[in-house]
């Protein structure tokens, strides 16, 4: 018989009672940590790509539109 049954358990209780913890294997943790670290160096190289575009366009606007006295190359 459980011994908290019919016993009223305030919040904390009721908290500590029910935490469950997931534990994953440490090979298991590493393929997740090289697949976290794979997506946040792809997300490095597209941040490089926009900046390199947005400089590419800045570039292009200012051959189309030239500050006066400025010539058009």
């Amino acid at each position: 018989m459980n011994s908290w049954k019919g016993k009223n358990l305030d919040l904390k209780e009721k908290q500590s009672f029910f935490c469950i913890f997931h534990y994953t294997k440490t090979g298991e943790q590493q393929k997740i940590a090289d697949c976290l670290s794979s997506i946040d160096d792809f997300i490095t190289a597209q941040a490089k790509k926009i900046e390199s575009l947005k400089d590419h366009k800045k570039g292009l606007m200012q051959q189309l539109f030239p500050v006066d006295n400025e010539e058009y190359m």
